[in-house]
């Protein structure tokens, strides 16, 4: 084998390695650009399940709220019910006894 004939096959094997190596650097890309797709994917996901349950801490505060102001619409409800109640039996009381 004569020495242009080493060189060309050196050269050969190194066109088959720089051939593999760009192979291979086209799949890690391939590989690194759907992992990006994924982790964005997440990113949103996770930001619309940030935002629903905002939404839902707000709906339920509303409904607490709201729950509050039912309980004491109730309370003086019931409040202004046992007053009533109460002047009925004092005035009972004084038509009985026949005072004032």
């Amino acid at each position: 084998m004569g020495k242009v004939e080493k060189e060309r096959n050196v050269q050969g094997e190194i066109h088959k390695l720089v051939f593999r190596i760009w192979k291979q650097i086209r799949s890690l890309k391939k590989i690194m650009e759907a992992a990006y797709e994924g982790a964005t994917e997440r990113i949103v996901n996770s930001k619309d399940l940030q935002q629903q349950s905002k939404a839902f801490d707000e709906l339920s505060d509303s409904v607490e709220d709201r729950l509050l102001d039912s309980s004491r619409v109730q309370e003086a409800m019931a409040s202004i019910a046992a007053s009533a109640e109460a002047d009925g039996n004092v005035m009972r009381m004084r038509e009985i006894i026949g005072c004032c």
